[in-house]
């Protein structure tokens, strides 16, 4: 099995995507490497529709995070484009004007 770990900032507000058997919130992450160099991941947290979707009032543009997941790759063109599945998603901080409980 293949885990992929990794800190980042959210590159724009996280959205919801609904299906007809679950929800989705998918939003990018941009990691940062000592070279200066930046890779983004896009990343898709699936929810059940009794599970909590309150942790997208969170995902705000510049807010980091550390998650937890499932990687595959998507080549289009010759280029590849690192996508995740999200298993934990823990905040970090970045966007500081909320102050409640987190909902989950």
């Amino acid at each position: 099995m293949f885990k992929l770990l990794f800190t980042g900032n959210l590159g724009k507000d996280a959205k919801i995507i609904e299906k007809t058997d679950f929800k989705m919130i998918v939003f990018s992450v941009a990691v940062s490497s000592k070279k200066d160099e930046t890779t983004w991941i896009e990343c898709a947290y699936f929810r059940r529709f009794d599970q909590s979707l309150g942790i997208v009032d969170y995902l705000k543009k510049g807010t980091k995070v550390l998650i937890e997941a499932d990687p595959s790759i998507d080549v289009y063109e010759g280029k590849g484009n690192l996508k995740a599945r999200v298993i934990n998603l823990e905040l970090l901080g970045g966007s500081q004007d909320k102050t409640d409980e987190i909902p989950f």
